[in-house]
């Protein structure tokens, strides 16, 4: 995935929640926008602590741009029910 349009998509105002697929089948949801850094060649995704409604992160995955099959983004339903 083109880090430019990563960033682009993850910075749209206002922000939506978006679904990472990975190649090897994981899958991360980033719920917020302050939990999600993008690099040239890496995403950092920041795993929000249990239970938190707040960008307060429990663990931190990094994956490779080339591994991201594909980015959805989440149902307004869903985003709210995750969150």
């Amino acid at each position: 995935m083109d880090p430019v349009t990563l960033y682009n998509l993850l910075a749209a105002q206002p922000f939506q929640p978006v679904r990472i697929y990975l190649k090897d089948g994981r899958s991360y949801d980033i719920r917020f926008r302050q939990l999600a850094v993008v690099g040239a060649t890496w995403l950092d995704i920041g795993l929000p602590a249990p239970g938190e409604t707040q960008p307060i992160c429990d663990a931190v995955v990094t994956v490779r741009l080339e591994q991201i099959d594909r980015v959805e983004r989440l149902p307004a339903s869903e985003a709210a029910v995750s969150q």
